[in-house]
């Protein structure tokens, strides 16, 4: 468990990679997949939680992915593995607070393992506004093709010392991760062009799955 008194590095200092661990989100039910374990579906080929875990490797210095069945298949997929620990499933904020139990970086990145073309950039982004902040976690702020935007609350950027505030809010029945986030000091990062409300389509259900395959990557529709 991490030391709450442990010290992080200042708001005024960059946020390295070699500071983050990231965690990919991948143990949920799969309610709006039938059931599947939606971090195992394919996508080009590749596993999902396979492919978010290559995606952000290169910006953070430990990647880790969170799942509850399937632990051996998984684990062949090459990064380390854990298992939340619920008996039953209660949300990703169950994943983000043991995630934080094992985390022994100054900062914890969260993502979900079926968004296959977020931006690569997004985690840099959102460490340079943690940077300057009195925050303490950040989260982008999508527009979407109609022009309305939306927090999502499944990329996160955090400070590590926020563990005994989430362990708070969870053990108490709080399962909202925008509410908690509110609490807890919110900076939002605007992400707000054509290819990026293509970047932030989730995969899941079988169809959307299908229909974000017919699409080239949002980096070669920019070149």
């Amino acid at each position: 468990m991490i030391n709450s008194n442990a010290p992080v590095i200042s708001s005024t200092n960059e946020i390295k990679p070699s500071d983050i661990h990231a965690i990919v989100l991948a143990g949920g039910e799969g309610r709006r997949m039938g059931g599947a374990d939606k971090g195992l579906a394919l996508f080009h080929g590749q596993a999902l939680a396979h492919r978010a875990a290559q995606r952000i490797a290169p910006s953070v210095g430990r990647v880790s992915i969170s799942a509850n069945r399937n632990l051996a298949q998984y684990q062949a997929l090459g990064f380390e593995v854990f298992s939340d620990g619920q008996t039953s499933y209660e949300g990703p904020l169950g994943g983000v607070l043991a995630a934080l139990r094992l985390c022994t970086a100054p900062y914890l990145a969260v993502l979900p393992c079926d968004v296959p073309f977020f931006p690569e950039d997004v985690l840099a982004r959102l460490a340079a506004k943690l940077a300057v902040s009195a925050a303490n976690v950040a989260m982008p702020l999508v527009t979407q093709a109609d022009g309305s935007a939306f927090p999502d609350p499944v990329f996160m950027l955090m400070r590590a010392t926020v563990l005994p505030d989430l362990d708070n809010y969870f053990t108490t029945g709080g399962r909202k991760i925008t509410t908690w986030a509110g609490k807890a000091g919110l900076a939002l990062v605007p992400f707000n062009t054509p290819q990026d409300a293509l970047a932030f389509t989730d995969a899941d259900t079988v169809q959307a799955l299908a229909d974000l395959a017919q699409h080239p990557t949002p980096e070669k529709r920019r070149s």
